[in-house]
């Protein structure tokens, strides 16, 4: 997918604090082996990572690479297209997820998970809750290097430039001035 659309920065995950910025592990395919400091999970395998978009996006696959060993290798993931209300801890177990995907473990980024594309069709936004990691243990951390997300985008509808304009639907004369008007004289258009 054209990063044009996705929000860069804008991301958080809700399991290492409000607002801290998950963005790291979605940069450029090419780049996925790179420097980064991975997403780890706070105290447990759980993350909620929230990802707005700018511009419409038709998503495809998701791909989610993990970071050293494998039993830290996220495991299982619910997706939830456009969510209406925050999706947190407190929440997240109770809500009927758009779809659920049981992840491979994939040290190399290569394996894209396929989604429903017409249940990902029009997405403004996304939400991913890791529900658990490949260790089985609840209490194991999860590690994510890289995060890449296949489909298209386009502009969204209502981020459009606002259009201001005049038309008449029929001519008014006191609206057009003509070059007799401006040395006191008198003409008519019609």
């Amino acid at each position: 997918m054209d990063t044009g659309g996705h929000g860069g920065g804008c991301e958080h995950c809700v399991e290492q604090g409000e607002g801290l910025a998950a963005a790291g592990v979605f940069v450029p395919y090419t780049e996925r082996f790179g420097s980064h400091p991975p997403l780890v999970s706070d105290a447990d395998a759980q993350l909620i990572i929230h990802i707005p978009f700018t511009a419409s996006v038709k998503l495809q696959s998701l791909v989610v690479m993990g970071d050293g060993d494998s039993a830290f290798f996220p495991a299982h993931v619910k997706l939830f297209a456009n969510p209406r209300a925050v999706i947190d801890f407190s929440n997240a177990d109770d809500l009927e997820p758009t779809q659920e995907l049981d992840l491979a473990a994939d040290a190399l980024g290569v394996m894209p998970h396929l989604v429903n594309p017409p249940k990902f069709s029009s997405l403004s936004s996304l939400t991913l809750y890791i529900t658990a990691n490949g260790s089985g243990d609840d209490d194991e951390q999860t590690r994510i290097k890289y995060i890449g997300l296949g489909g298209e985008h386009s502009a969204l509808v209502g981020s459009r430039e606002v259009v201001i304009t005049a038309y008449e639907s029929r001519p008014q004369p006191s609206d057009h001035k003509t070059k007799a008007d401006a040395f006191g004289g008198t003409s008519s258009i019609f």
